[in-house]
């Protein structure tokens, strides 16, 4: 009976130790890129890349959101070999309509989450806009901001219990 016993407290102790070593884990911070690039498959028209800040704004919505989650992301320079790491690029831009009919634009990501450099979970995401109230008056880039914005929730969202190949946004 004691043996059952001292063995019944080794598993207990042995598992909240490696929930120690997971919350320890789960509290580092996520590295993610300060500006994301584009996939190299990726036709994003020269104006669009030179004048809009989507590739920072990505990345620093995806910050803010996260931490109203909880959740610690530090932008970074470049990515580091080990430790928690999101991996973001673009891969295409919607450009549609006109002003007459009403434009629409969206903006495609994907992403994977790397632990120590095994990948821990991925997704793919989309968001288009019309551009809101008075988005007849708005330019490319502020359509595109709005893409960013709202796939910076989503991702955020996801990073709370992120799965492999999810699909985010609509």
């Amino acid at each position: 009976m004691r043996a059952i016993r001292r063995a019944g407290i080794g598993i207990v102790v042995g598992a909240a130790l490696c929930a120690l070593a997971g919350a320890a884990r789960a509290d580092e911070s996520i590295k993610v890129l300060r500006s994301v690039g584009y996939s190299e498959s990726t036709f994003v028209r020269p104006e669009v890349k030179s004048e809009c800040r989507m590739t920072e704004q990505l990345p620093q919505f995806i910050q803010e959101y996260a931490h109203e989650n909880g959740i610690d992301v530090e932008l970074v320079d470049s990515l580091p070999a080990t430790g928690r790491v999101l991996e973001l690029q673009i891969t295409d831009t919607i450009e549609t309509g006109n002003a007459w009919t009403g434009r629409q634009k969206g903006l495609v990501i994907q992403g994977r989450l790397l632990q120590d450099g095994a990948v821990v979970g991925s997704f793919r995401a989309r968001r288009m806009t019309m551009g809101g109230a008075f988005g007849g008056y708005k330019g490319t880039c502020s359509f595109f901001g709005r893409c960013a914005k709202t796939l910076g929730h989503d991702v955020a969202e996801w990073l709370r219990s992120p799965g492999t190949d999810a699909s985010l946004g609509s």
